[in-house]
């Protein structure tokens, strides 16, 4: 995903997202690598929701995909790169805010350390990601074109639009009553008795 963003990239700008990406890769930890820690998360909470009578394919809505597949769009055409650009900066601004609010419901809840090590790491991580983003890549190259300012820019709302849909659709989801009764008679049910909690 991140080596098309280097294309026609100045030098500083190259190392920012290099640097982002290695974050990415767990600084050459393998057991730390992003997708490892995260798809362990994915498992638990899939198992979760099943042990509370939730099927995990009735959140398996199309605003997921669109917000999925965007940034993997852009990042297989040339063309949108800028966009890309864009997008993965509004991703990274937000980014520790989502996943400290994330966080401080599931250490509520009782949620095992490990299985959201994932979250904990980008609270700070991405904190760090979105300001160097913002001030290493965007401002830099949005001085570089009128052009190139305009994609950045539609990269940027058109994210914020398709992860909005995805936000909204998922909470009228959760607002649902049989839900409600769910998560507010269950919760988490067990987990603090759970061995792998820290």
């Amino acid at each position: 995903m991140f080596p098309p963003t280097y294309l026609g990239a100045p030098n500083p700008v190259k190392l920012i997202i290099a640097k982002n990406y290695w974050d990415e890769m767990g600084d050459g930890h393998p057991e730390l690598i992003h997708t490892e820690l995260f798809d362990k998360s994915v498992k638990f909470m899939k198992e979760h929701l099943k042990s509370v009578g939730i099927d995990p394919s009735d959140i398996d809505f199309e605003e997921i995909y669109s917000n999925a597949a965007i940034l993997l769009m852009y990042g297989l055409r040339r063309w949108f790169v800028p966009r890309l650009i864009g997008a993965l900066g509004i991703l990274e601004e937000t980014a520790s805010q989502r996943f400290l609010a994330m966080v401080d419901g599931c250490n509520r809840l009782g949620v095992p350390k490990d299985v959201i090590q994932y979250q904990e790491m980008h609270v700070s991580v991405d904190h760090d990601h979105g300001r160097d983003w913002f001030d290493g890549v965007l401002k830099p190259l949005v001085h570089e074109s009128k052009d190139l300012m305009e994609e950045i820019c539609k990269g940027v709302l058109i994210r914020h639009n398709i992860a909005g849909d995805y936000y909204n659709k998922l909470y009228d989801f959760l607002k649902r009553k049989q839900y409600q009764r769910v998560l507010m008679n269950e919760q988490i049910k067990g987990m603090s008795n759970n061995p792998t909690k820290n």
